[in-house]
């Protein structure tokens, strides 16, 4: 009973924010959150900043295994940016498969593998603070993000990333907690229960791990127009929330099929007549039969 409502609960919040992505209901939402982050959390993330690295040459155009952690590529291409955010998605996605850049277990992937999900306008607010996206609550296969960048012509506008050798994928999906002390950065449980539950007084926030802070690497990714960062889902990543709304691009993310052509669904499945392609596995947390933009 307690798994039905909180299956029922993830899906009402999968779905308010579904409704609001890409709205300035949306825009509204981040920016109140940055607003009334704590003067902690403020004062953290500026300490990890002030020592960040910049991309290098050696950033750019490598394989990378996307089932690990710590890892990322940038690669640079042009797409046609009068089109929809779907239409750009699919072009980008197109473009990283034919790079042959992006790897599971050293294997190639292919467009057919891949399903799109979350796609989301960059200009509709910044979400500032280290974490790995709470979608992998639900979404528990090899998947990774996508960053692209359109137009950004200021020196600042882009994002930070957090590599460290004590990160593990089974924190995934998770925030820091900026009260940490002692040089550990402790990790919290970043579901979509959890973030609504966070948002509640005298809550206590769920912790599954730390990492060392003499130990992690932070990196400002200062990439220019038509490049694109992709970056396994296991990477802890922040916005820059000094990016000015004039900075155009979008951000999606790619789940990537098993080798039977399901994707694992860590939530209860509704069947509906949207989509008769899909067939549900409860007791093996499967589903098959989605399409390239069936969650998009």
């Amino acid at each position: 009973m307690n798994n039905f409502l909180n299956d029922n609960f993830t899906n009402n919040i999968v779905l308010f924010l579904n409704n609001t992505k890409n709205t300035n209901l949306h825009k509204f939402l981040l920016d109140m959150k940055i607003k009334f982050d704590t003067k902690s959390k403020k004062e953290k993330l500026i300490h990890l900043y002030k020592n960040c690295h910049y991309l290098t040459e050696e950033n750019y155009n490598k394989s990378i295994n996307i089932n690990r952690t710590n890892v990322y590529t940038v690669l640079k291409f042009p797409i046609k940016t009068s089109e929809s955010l779907k239409e750009m998605a699919k072009q980008c996605l197109q473009n990283i498969v034919k790079s042959q850049k992006i790897l599971v277990d050293n294997k190639k992937i292919n467009i057919n593998d891949c399903i799109i999900v979350d796609i989301c306008n960059t200009s509709k607010g910044i979400f500032s603070g280290f974490h790995t996206d709470f979608i992998y609550s639900n979404f528990t296969g090899n998947a990774f993000n996508v960053w692209y960048l359109i137009e950004n012509n200021e020196n600042r506008g882009n994002m930070f990333l957090l590599e460290s050798d004590d990160y593990k994928k089974k924190y995934t999906p998770c925030s820091l907690d900026y009260n940490s002390k002692d040089g550990l950065i402790h990790l919290f449980r970043n579901s979509y229960t959890d973030a609504a539950k966070n948002l509640l007084p005298f809550t206590k926030k769920s912790r599954i791990g730390y990492l060392n802070e003499d130990r992690v690497k932070v990196t400002y990714t200062n990439i220019k127009n038509s490049e694109c960062i992709v970056m396994s889902k296991h990477l802890l990543h922040s916005g820059d929330e000094k990016r000015k709304n004039n900075v155009r691009g979008l951000h999606f993310r790619i789940l990537v099929k098993n080798e039977d052509g399901s994707i694992d669904y860590n939530n209860h499945y509704k069947p509906s007549d949207k989509f008769p392609k899909h067939k549900w596995d409860q007791e093996n947390k499967k589903l098959y039969g989605v399409e390239l933009f069936d969650f998009a």
